[in-house]
């Protein structure tokens, strides 16, 4: 099993009360799977996103990632495991802006020790697997909002991670443009990666195979996606061997 939780739960201290984000909870997410985590803000979806991303820890429960038991990870060894394991994509890109989308895409790379020359042939090639290799010497603020998205979709997918994480990533672009990311998602699914996507927008979810929802801290459904959707596999587009 790729992804389990076992009965985690998250809460955190304001003041003097303890605020529950996250009920104790379990999952199982296979290799290979494209799943949405749907629900309302502040439902808890972001918290389980962020436990299974390795950005925070569970205050009860047991997170396994690729087998391992992550209880006991460093800050350090947890670093090196998403930078192993997983890319994100974010609704708000987190591009850095002053310099350029090549170099925005070799960041995880230089963060592992891959030499300059291979970063640049890796990262050139995430971009052109999302159409984008037109525009490697542009800045951030040069893009537009969906160029954006596809930039942080290279520089997700550029250390061939198994595992991407994408929290809303159509959130901030128009639906026509959200669609192409949408389609993107789907074609990196359809050549081995497992896709884990956090939305409010049951649209969104339903492209996922298996849509996960969640409430108020609880995961009330765990169903897949029954319907078949031919439009969205003939439209997605093919990635190379650098995705």
């Amino acid at each position: 099993m790729l992804i389990e939780a076992r009965r985690i739960s998250k809460s955190y201290r304001s003041d003097s009360a303890a605020v529950i984000a996250l009920q104790p909870t379990s999952l199982q997410i296979e290799s290979g799977e494209f799943v949405a985590i749907l629900g309302p803000s502040g439902s808890g979806k972001s918290t389980l996103m962020n436990i299974i991303g390795l950005l925070d820890r569970p205050s009860s429960g047991q997170f396994l990632l690729d087998g391992r038991d992550c209880a006991h990870l460093t800050d350090d060894q947890a670093a090196r495991m998403r930078n192993q394991l997983i890319g994100f994509v974010f609704q708000a890109y987190h591009l850095l802006p002053r310099q350029t989308v090549l170099s925005n895409v070799e960041l995880p790379l230089l963060y592992s020790g891959v030499t300059r020359a291979e970063r640049k042939l890796r990262a050139t090639r995430a971009l052109s697997a999302v159409k984008l290799g037109h525009r490697i010497e542009h800045l951030p603020s040069q893009l537009s909002g969906g160029e954006q998205q596809r930039a942080a979709i290279a520089r997700a997918i550029v250390t061939k991670p198994a595992i991407i994480l994408a929290d809303e990533p159509t959130g901030a672009l128009d639906s026509a443009t959200g669609w192409e990311i949408l389609q993107l998602l789907i074609a990196l699914n359809r050549i081995g990666r497992t896709i884990v996507m956090v939305t409010h927008d049951v649209n969104i979810a339903r492209q996922a195979s298996r849509i996960v929802s969640i409430r108020d801290g609880n995961i009330i459904s765990d169903e897949p996606v029954v319907t078949t959707k031919p439009e969205a596999v003939d439209r997605a587009e093919p990635c190379d061997e650098a995705a």
